[in-house]
């Protein structure tokens, strides 16, 4: 009897011993060998924040700039032009030349309101009536620009060009006696509309 509980037990114990490795091996309720699998990533997580908009700024304006451009200012009459006298400019005389494309002769419009002043391109001084006179045969000259009234001029149409006439008096600007050569000073005057006062711009 002893000989069959002997090969008995050992049949025993080597089942014991296959279980306990089946149970190491395949533990109940667990998931493949190596733990329960991480949990996956949130979708929000594996993507990176969106990128800002460039913001694309806007281009800076040009700056205004002055005009340049410049004409003769020929009297009717005598074809002379309006020109700025020798030496000083600071009160030079306003007078009458041979018409060329010196810049004493030259003449820029800016606009002062609804007027102009003209302003010599030489000297950069503006066509003025002496002393702001109100006077007939007050003379005229270039002087430093200060928006007065004796350097604001109205440019009213007239057969064959235009009349100059000062803010300050209501008077043209005059070829004295309608007559004139190179050199001859200018003035204002009681506006008749005389080709004597009748100026041609450009």
């Amino acid at each position: 009897m002893d000989r069959w509980l002997i090969p008995g037990a050992l049949g025993f114990l080597a089942l014991a011993v296959l279980f306990a490795v089946v149970m190491l091996v395949y533990p109940f309720g667990g998931g493949e060998r190596g733990g329960p699998p991480p949990p996956e990533p949130a979708a929000a997580a594996s993507r990176g924040a969106p990128a800002p908009s460039p913001t694309v700024s806007a281009s800076p304006l040009p700056s205004p700039t002055a005009s340049t451009d410049s004409a003769l200012v020929r009297n009717q009459a005598t074809g002379l032009c309006l020109s700025v006298g020798g030496g000083d400019p600071q009160g030079a005389a306003a007078q009458l030349d041979n018409c060329g494309d010196r810049t004493n002769q030259r003449w820029r419009r800016v606009a002062v309101g609804d007027t102009v002043s003209l302003v010599n391109v030489a000297s950069r001084k503006c066509l003025d009536i002496n002393d702001k006179s109100a006077d007939d045969r007050a003379k005229a000259q270039t002087w430093s620009c200060n928006k007065g009234t004796n350097q604001q001029w109205r440019v009213q149409p007239a057969t064959g060009g235009s009349l100059l006439v000062s803010v300050n008096s209501g008077k043209c600007l005059d070829v004295p006696e309608g007559q004139g050569s190179p050199g001859t000073r200018l003035e204002q005057f009681t506006c008749h509309g005389r080709s004597n006062q009748v100026w041609v711009i450009g």
